[in-house]
């Protein structure tokens, strides 16, 4: 596989990528006590995590045509000694986020879901890049303003790709969003949803003919707004996908894709069946 074919892949297992004898991962939570935080406010749950649980969705990314994306939940599956609700996908999944669910695991707890797992990324038919996906609260009902932290992973990974170093430093964010009550999604109406924004920063360095090059300045790759639904789960997930290469044509290289592109993808809830909304 080509150098910079691999590099656009990178883009998309930023999130994923943990810790090894060539990464450095850390991660915070703003736990501080403020206003923003109410320890006597009222917990819901936000995810029915019973096995046998199972979503369905609509996909559909810009003008494309419409997919249809499968969601279970199979059992239980320990992670680092912590036992995490399981689940599979359709095999032709396209939902970001049915693919995150996926591929680990999510636990609900003290007004938190959190989601930790292990995924592997085929590159072609020979290479394939197995990732074990760090911890992350994805929402936190303590913190009630909408724009606050929830939870901040910092990674910087180094590996070498067809010879040439490569540094992907990547920051992965999650923030609050907004408590809604009799929210409309897809001709349904819920009696309460919370909203949660998952957003992945990255930087792509390498060292070319000898010359460390900056191949992408820091941006917002990934930013997906998600809705779940009190006893239900996941019911919508708006996601924006952008990148801008740097302009390499000094060092006579032709990226095989273009130097820019972006993209909106939106995942709805169509059917659902958990034990949590009986």
């Amino acid at each position: 596989m080509k150098f910079y074919t691999l590099l656009a892949f990178s883009l998309f297992i930023t999130l994923a990528s943990c810790s090894d004898s060539d990464e450095d991962t850390q991660s915070t939570t703003d736990m501080s006590e403020s206003e923003d935080q109410m320890e006597d406010a009222p917990v819901y749950s936000y995810y029915s995590l019973t096995t046998g649980d199972n979503w369905q969705y609509d996909v559909t990314t810009d003008d494309m045509d419409t997919t249809q994306d499968n969601l279970e939940v199979i059992g239980l599956t320990e992670i680092n000694g912590t036992s995490f609700t399981d689940f599979e996908s359709n095999v032709d999944s396209a939902g970001f986020i049915t693919n995150l669910i996926a591929a680990g695991g999510l636990v609900e707890s003290e007004g938190t879901l959190r989601y930790s797992g292990e995924v592997t990324i085929p590159l072609d038919e020979t290479n394939n890049i197995s990732l074990l996906i760090p911890v992350i609260k994805l929402y936190d009902q303590s913190i009630t303003t909408a724009g606050i932290q929830v939870d901040q992973i910092t990674q910087t990974i180094t590996q070498e790709i067809e010879g040439i170093p490569v540094t992907i430093d990547a920051l992965v964010t999650s923030t609050s969003g907004n408590t809604i009550e009799n929210s409309s999604i897809n001709g349904e109406t819920f009696p309460r949803v919370l909203t949660a924004t998952l957003t992945i920063n990255a930087t792509i360095s390498a060292s070319i003919l000898g010359v460390q090059v900056t191949l992408l300045e820091s941006q917002d790759v990934i930013v997906t707004t998600n809705t779940y639904a009190q006893n239900i789960g996941l019911v919508n997930s708006d996601l924006d996908f952008q990148y801008e290469f740097e302009d390499l044509s000094s060092f006579g290289v032709t990226l095989p894709f273009p130097e820019s592109a972006s993209s909106f993808t939106n995942q709805v809830i169509t059917t659902y069946d958990v034990a949590g909304d009986d």
